[in-house]
């Protein structure tokens, strides 16, 4: 058995413990959250490339020009053929916006002729709410899709 002086924890040991678990979440949470803000940075930024790139195939297949719109206010983009007309919407994550600036495309719009090349090169710049940024940049003639701010490039561009 214990006495009265051997059970338990005081409450001193308490509080320390207390201050210890709350020191240790204020330094977590901020960087759990900037964690979960680059992942839905990064979704939205591979999704729109998915869609991009889908349209250029489209292009080809079809032999007719196919674009992407971004909404420069919003927070979608709209996909459009030729033929077909409105082919179809996609969201970006919460909190991602698309950032306009130099060097972006003119008109916030991505269009592949009927070869699949384009005729404007730019890029298109997303944003999350902590500031990181991914870029999608299209190239002249080909379409190629080159990736700034993902996995595999710098975390960061300059606009």
């Amino acid at each position: 058995m214990c006495d009265a002086h051997q059970c338990g924890f005081t409450l001193l040991e308490v509080w320390i413990a207390l201050v210890i678990v709350a020191i240790a979440s204020c330094v977590a949470l901020p960087v759990c959250v900037h964690s979960v803000d680059r992942a839905k940075l990064l979704d939205t930024g591979y999704t729109l490339a998915e869609q991009v790139r889908l349209q250029q195939m489209a292009a080809l297949t079809r032999q007719e020009y196919q674009e992407v719109r971004l909404t420069p206010e919003g927070n979608t983009w709209t996909l459009y053929g030729n033929q077909a007309g409105y082919e179809g919407v996609g969201f970006f994550s919460p909190g991602i916006t698309y950032e306009d600036g130099y060097l972006h495309l003119p008109e916030a719009t991505v269009r592949f002729i009927d070869t699949g090349s384009v005729s404007e090169s730019g890029q298109i710049g997303l944003v999350d709410p902590e500031g990181d940024k991914f870029a999608i940049v299209v190239c002249l003639g080909s379409g190629a899709l080159r990736f700034s701010g993902g996995l595999d490039g710098p975390p960061l561009y300059s606009s």
